[in-house]
């Protein structure tokens, strides 16, 4: 799938009050104005995926996003996606903003692990 860039002008206004909102949610400045105008957008389907599977998580289980998220599923989603899933749940994490979830570190395929709480 070849991916294609938009980009256009702002205010430093209007700047200020994008990267405010973005930092709210804990997001890159891209990935808060993609969500906002496609809310439907591949990344927030397989984020709130990923957020509903750890729900039912069982506790004190180690495991990366790959764990959570099924191959057949992993293997069709973009690359860019899964890297921008990772980034977020790895600052939503550490920032406690999903407060359930304890970062365990990297394991040996230098992909984050993680534990739920």
């Amino acid at each position: 799938m070849s991916e294609k860039i938009i980009s256009f002008g702002v205010s430093i206004q209007e700047f200020n009050k994008i990267q405010d909102k973005a930092k709210l949610r804990n997001m890159s400045i891209a990935m808060y104005c993609k969500s906002i105008i496609l809310s439907e957008s591949e990344f927030t389907k397989y984020y709130d995926y990923l957020i509903d599977k750890i729900k039912i998580f069982p506790p004190n289980v180690t495991f990366t996003i790959r764990d959570i998220i099924k191959d057949e599923m992993w293997n069709t989603i973009p690359k860019g996606i899964k890297l921008a899933i990772g980034r977020q749940f790895y600052s939503q994490v550490n920032s406690k903003i999903i407060d359930n979830i304890n970062i365990e570190g990297y394991g040996a395929a230098k992909t984050m692990r993680y534990s739920k709480k």
